[in-house]
């Protein structure tokens, strides 16, 4: 494989990356908007836990404490679970942070569910824009542009052929 064909490769790699982690972020910042006009009911909470996980690279391991909750809600006398609390959930580097982050959503507990009207299975706790929600496209955008960097930066050598007047008709 040649040294362009290489580059063209991390090119398009970057782009397609990019273009995924855009579309994500998009759909999770129109979700946001359009979930501020969902319905409501009161639903009840069924389950809340931490699950903690562990993740393992070059500088050692580094564990997150993951907030859990499942809660059952009817619409329109179908019965539904649902384990959103916000789009993107609550991480804590702390077990206390996760489990005081719980203390809003005790086993038992009653809480407002907002459902989406076309598909009443999907809901949330929380609904409404959040500035965080920005970073997902903000990276995929980055991405992009990282990709179209490499391709100029890969051709900035090319030189266009140059055609010779002497030998024109």
């Amino acid at each position: 494989m040649s040294m362009e064909t290489g580059t063209a490769v991390i090119a398009v790699i970057f782009l397609l990356i990019g273009l995924a982690i855009f579309l994500w972020g998009y759909s999770i910042v129109n979700t946001s908007i359009a979930s501020t006009k969902w319905p409501s009911v009161t639903g009840a909470i069924t389950n809340s836990w931490v699950n903690p996980t562990t993740s393992c690279g070059r500088y050692g391991c580094h564990s997150d404490f993951n907030a859990e909750v499942n809660y059952q809600y009817t619409v329109n006398g179908t019965q539904y679970t649902g384990s959103r609390v916000s789009l993107l959930g609550y991480s804590s580097p702390t077990d206390e942070g996760a489990v005081e982050y719980l203390a809003a959503y005790p086993v038992g507990g009653q809480v407002k569910v907002y459902y989406d009207p076309s598909g009443p299975g999907s809901s949330l706790l929380i609904t409404g824009f959040q500035e965080v929600y920005l970073l997902l496209p903000g990276f995929g955008l980055l991405f992009m542009i990282i990709a179209i960097y490499i391709f100029v930066k890969s051709n900035s050598n090319y030189q266009p052929p140059v055609y010779n007047q002497s030998n024109s008709i």
